[in-house]
C-alpha cells in the first residue's frame, strides 16, 4: 500500500482524520501529492468580512483590540531552553480489548485532562465505527454509541466526535448522559467535526458548505465553537488578510486555539491562532516567517499548546533510511507555546501529540519511526512498548497533571509493513 493510499484509508476510516502529527508530518509527500498546498487564487477573489445569517452568533472582534500581525512574528524572543530533566520513567500496560474484535478492529484515541477516560472506536462494519470509552481502565460499548466516532473526551466524561444524520451523512455530534445528539450547524452545512471539548462542555470544531461565507474565493473549513449553553457561533479574525480556518483546542477559560489561512506568491497557507475569551485574536508566534509552509496547532492544556511551524531547517533535518525515502518528505518543525508569556520554544526533531498543564509532553522522538517518548524539562524519555514489532504511533495524548498517558501503535512504515488497518496495540502508560 502506498503513502497516498494509507492517506487515503485514513480519511476514508470514520471521516475522522487522524492526528495532525501524523497527516500532515509523517505522510507529508502524499497530502502534497492529494491536496496540493499551493493554491493559486485568482486576483479578483471576493473577501466575505462580515456574516450575515439568520439566528447565527458571529464572534466580532473589539474595535479597539490590537492590530493583528501579517506574519508570525520572528521578533518574539523565544524562551530560554528549559533546563535538563532527570529521565522520566513509565510503565506500559495494554488497555482491557473488547472481545469478538481482531487488533485491527479497535484503537484508542483521546485521553481526558483527568486521566479517567479514554476514547477511541471499534469497527463493527466496514463503514460503521462504535464508541470505546474505558473509565479508570474499565472498558463499555455503550449501546446508544454503535455508530459514533470518538475524538475527544472531557474530564466529565462527555464525548465529542461525529455521527449520522437521518440522510445518513457524519456531523458533529455529542455522547452525554447515555445519548448522542448531533451539534447544531449553519444552515448549508456540508461538512461539520467537533475536535475539542473543555471541562465546562463548551467545543470547538469546523464547519464548510458551498453556501457558507467563503474567504478568498475559497470553500475551506470554517471554525465554530458551540458554547456549553447552546447555539453556535462562526469564529472570525477581523482581518482582510488572515482567513478563518478551524478550531482545534479550547481551554476552560474561553481561549480557543486553531489555525487561519493567509495568501501570497500563489501559496495558501495555514497559521497558527488564538482566539482569546472576548473574541479578540492574534497569530501566535512562530521561529521564522512562513511563506509555503503551513503550520497549526496539535494540543493545548493549561498555559500550554504545542504545534507545528513549518519545515525543520535543512541542517536540523534528519535523513529517513532509504527504504522510507517514498513516504516521507522533509520534517516538520514544532514548538511549544507558553499561552502566558507569548514565547516559544523549539522542540528539534521531537513531534507532540499531547501536552500537558505542567507542559510535559507526549509525541515521536523520531520523525520516521515515530517511535513513542515524553518530553519534559529538555529531557525526551522514550515510552516502553508492548510489542517492539508496533511501534509506530498514531494516536497519542497525556493527562493534564502529565501521569498517565496512552497510544496507539502500529508497525512501522516501510514499503512492506506499516498497514494503516492495523493490527494496533492499545497502550496505557503511567509515570
Amino acid at each position: 500500500m502506498s503513502a497516498e493510499e494509507k492517506l487515503r484509508w485514513y480519511a476514508a476510516l470514520d471521516d475522522v482524520p487522524p492526528p495532525r502529527m501524523l497527516a500532515e508530518d509523517v505522510l507529508v509527500t502524499a497530502r502534497r501529492k492529494v491536496r496540493n498546498r499551493r493554491i493559486r487564487l485568482a486576483a479578483t477573489a471576493g473577501l466575505a468580512t462580515a456574516l450575515v445569517l439568520i439566528g447565527v452568533a458571529v464572534a466580532v472582534p473589539r474595535l479597539d483590540a490590537s492590530p493583528v500581525p501579517t506574519h508570525p512574528s520572528p521578533s518574539v524572543v523565544p524562551s530560554t531552553p528549559s533546563p535538563t530533566a532527570p529521565p522520566l520513567h513509565c510503565r506500559a500496560e495494554a488497555l482491557p480489548e473488547p472481545g469478538g474484535l481482531t487488533p485491527a478492529q479497535r484503537m484508542a484515541r483521546a485521553i481526558d485532562p483527568s486521566g479517567r477516560y479514554i476514547v477511541g472506536t471499534y469497527a463493527s462494519g466496514p463503514d460503521t465505527v462504535g464508541l470505546l470509552m474505558w473509565t479508570d481502565g474499565d472498558l463499555r460499548q455503550p449501546a446508544a454509541a454503535k455508530v459514533f466516532a470518538a475524538t475527544a473526551v472531557n474530564s466529565r466524561g462527555v464525548v465529542i466526535g461525529k455521527a449520522p444524520d437521518r440522510d445518513g451523512y457524519k456531523h458533529a455530534a455529542v455522547f452525554r448522559d447515555g445519548k448522542v445528539s448531533l451539534l447544531p450547524r449553519p444552515a448549508g452545512t456540508m461538512y461539520s467535526s467537533a475536535l475539542a471539548i473543555n471541562t465546562h462542555g463548551d467545543i470547538v470544531g469546523t464547519v464548510s458548505g458551498n453556501d457558507l461565507p467563503k474567504y478568498g474565493g475559497s470553500t475551506e473549513d470554517l471554525p465554530i465553537l458551540w458554547p456549553a449553553t447552546g447555539g453556535y457561533v462562526l469564529l472570525q479574525t477581523g482581518q482582510d488578510d488572515l482567513w478563518p480556518h478551524t478550531a482545534a483546542a479550547i481551554g476552560d477559560d474561553g481561549v480557543i486555539l486553531g489555525t487561519v489561512l493567509r495568501s501570497g506568491g500563489g501559496f495558501t497557507i495555514s497559521l497558527p491562532y488564538r482566539w482569546n475569551a472576548d473574541r479578540t485574536g492574534a497569530l501566535l508566534p512562530l521561529p521564522r516567517p512562513l511563506t509555503t509552509k503551513s503550520a497549526g496547532v496539535a494540543a493545548m492544556a493549561g498555559q500550554w499548546a504545542a504545534g507545528s511551524a513549518g519545515d525543520l531547517p535543512r541542517a536540523q533535518a534528519p535523513s529517513p533510511a532509504p527504504s522510507l525515502d517514498v513516504h516521507f518528505g522533509t520534517p516538520q518543525a514544532h514548538v511549544r507555546w507558553n499561552l502566558a508569556t507569548g514565547a516559544f520554544e523549539e522542540l528539534g526533531i521531537f513531534s507532540p501529540y499531547g501536552v500537558s498543564a505542567t507542559g510535559a509532553m507526549i509525541g515521536a522522538d523520531d520523525p520516521y519511526a515515530r517511535t513513542p517518548a515524553v518530553w519534559r524539562g529538555g529531557t525526551v524519555t522514550p515510552l516502553p512498548l508492548l510489542d517492539p514489532g508496533r511501534s509506530f504511533m498514531v494516536y497519542g495524548g497525556v493527562s493534564a497533571d502529565g501521569t498517565t498517558a496512552f497510544g496507539t501503535m502500529m508497525p512501522p512504515v516501510s514499503t512492506t509493513s506499516g498497514d494503516p488497518k492495523g493490527p494496533y496495540d492499545m497502550v496505557r502508560w503511567r509515570c
